[in-house]
């Protein structure tokens, strides 16, 4: 009964994305059965490791055609309203968490503000190493490595590189001892 489920999602996205659209089909993300999604996420051309589960809500923002820039490992867990921006890669290697409300950013877009050379538009992808745990409401900013067997604590701005096996809180995010 179940793959007749994910069958009926996968028509049901390509179908709105079709005739609607990629934002209105990435609708499907909001309210789907954690299996579904990772299935939905696979069909999709994300690469979803073994034992993954992730819940939705989960909010997807990205511009092309396919959700080849997001790669996940095996044995990850990522929570309700995580949004991922998949201007650029991203890549959450083996047994990872995410906690909810995590949000990864990949790029900068100052759009029409006349912000002159004080802001550019930029791309950068983010890496998640193995063993990780980011804790609620992080904000992982663009072109940030977060190392091996890592936390990071809830409520964390990370805009730098985090060193393997370490701790860091705060806005912005340092080390604690």
């Amino acid at each position: 009964m179940f793959k007749i489920y994910v069958a009926y999602i996968i028509v049901k996205y390509a179908y709105r994305k079709f005739f609607f659209g990629t934002e209105y089909a990435n609708k499907l993300f909001y309210n789907l059965n954690r299996h579904a999604v990772v299935h939905l996420l696979r069909f999709n051309k994300a690469s979803i490791g073994r034992n993954t589960l992730i819940d939705s809500p989960l909010i997807i923002h990205y511009k092309n055609d396919d959700l080849s820039k997001l790669n996940i490992g095996d044995n990850c867990r990522i929570s309700k309203n995580c949004f991922l921006d998949l201007a650029e890669n991203i890549t959450i290697h083996n047994n990872c968490t995410l906690a909810m409300n995590v949000t990864i950013i990949t790029h900068t877009d100052k759009g029409e503000s006349n912000l002159g050379d004080s802001l550019q538009n930029s791309k950068e992808g983010v890496i998640v190493n193995q063993g990780t745990y980011i804790g609620a409401n992080v904000l992982i900013l663009q072109g940030t490595t977060v190392g091996k067997n890592c936390l990071i604590a809830a409520k964390s701005l990370v805009n730098k590189n985090v060193s393997d096996n370490s701790k860091v809180l705060g806005v912005p995010a340092k080390k604690i001892k």
